[in-house]
């Protein structure tokens, strides 16, 4: 049996965003282990925690939560699922600050 989508993508290293901004801010980034747990980013000065969410497993985690959240959404055509995420905007938890959309693709001026 395969393992979970989001569990495959979240153990994926390939996929961490530590180790990316640990290589370019890093003097000898291939020295430092590659998932260093207390890594902050040198111009938030956070610790960045990058996990692939649905949008049920994003509510269940961080709907009592107070960090800031900024979400990613491949939403492949605005103009077909825009009905989609104006279902999708209020059970977002409150903390997501930013919500990034990919692939919008074509969308008529107005």
């Amino acid at each position: 049996m395969d393992p979970p989508p989001l569990l495959t993508l979240n153990s994926n290293p390939l996929l961490k965003v530590k180790s990316f901004f640990k290589f370019f801010s890093d003097p000898n980034p291939l020295a430092a282990p590659p998932h260093d747990p207390s890594f902050l980013t040198p111009d938030l000065e956070t610790t960045v925690d990058c996990k692939y969410y649905d949008d049920d497993s994003l509510s269940l985690n961080f709907s009592n939560s107070n960090k800031i959240i900024i979400a990613s959404l491949n939403i492949q055509s605005l103009n077909s699922k825009f009905e989609n995420l104006k279902n999708l905007l209020p059970t977002l938890p409150p903390t997501v600050q930013i919500l990034a959309l990919q692939e919008t693709w074509k969308i008529p001026y107005l």
